[in-house]
């Protein structure tokens, strides 16, 4: 994808009832709080676009959950 004249990479994850969604990886030092997703209206999806991203760099997301506001990823 390109947007706004950048190369990058869609995201999206369906994680229901979830207070954020994050991609890390390589290409952010793995940074729990950098790249945030958005939440698709009360779909339960977050989807979002990450800039920079080669083919076959390392990504996971890290998903910080509303009951025990923890983060697992």
């Amino acid at each position: 994808d390109v947007q706004e004249g950048v190369s990058g990479w869609h995201f999206a994850v369906w994680a229901p009832d979830v207070k954020s969604v994050h991609v890390v990886g390589d290409f952010n030092d793995w940074n729990p709080t950098a790249n945030p997703l958005s939440p698709l209206d009360s779909s339960g999806i977050w989807q979002g676009f990450v800039g920079g991203l080669a083919e076959g760099d390392l990504y996971k997301f890290v998903i910080e959950t509303r009951s025990e506001e923890r983060r697992v990823g």
